[in-house]
């Protein structure tokens, strides 16, 4: 008789899928400046990039990002907390009345983060 394996229960999202919000984050003079958000759950990675070429300006792993988080005083900006070395956090926002746009940027970047905890977890398993 086989010893049981532990099994751990997947979460409900499809790892193929990629995700673009357009928001609005502040270039390096400080000016807000329209930009495509793109979350990938496949490469793991959140990508802010020009919406007419699609040059990134900011890459965030999976691994460097500890959460998403509404702003305390500001109803349509997201806070990505980073564990990067050169910035703590990066915040975008969206256009007005698209409130619940936050949420999903939130839930979707958790859920990134979950996903990267997950396969860090199973390489471990199999690593034992």
């Amino acid at each position: 008789m086989s010893e049981p394996k532990d099994v751990y229960a997947k979460p409900d999202y499809d790892e193929s899928r990629s995700v673009s919000y357009e928001v609005w984050f502040r270039n390096w003079i400080g000016v807000k400046q329209l930009k495509t958000l793109s979350i990938s759950f496949q490469k793991l990675q959140v990508v802010i990039s020009e919406p007419d070429n699609c040059k990134a300006v900011a890459t965030l792993p999976a691994s460097c990002i500890k959460m998403a988080i509404p702003s305390q005083n500001v109803d349509t900006q997201v806070t990505i907390m980073t564990q990067a070395v050169d910035r703590d956090a990066y915040k975008i926002w969206v256009h007005d009345g698209e409130e619940a746009k936050v949420k999903m940027i939130i839930r979707d970047i958790n859920k990134l983060v979950e996903l990267y905890r997950d396969v860090l977890e199973e390489q471990t398993q199999q690593a034992k």
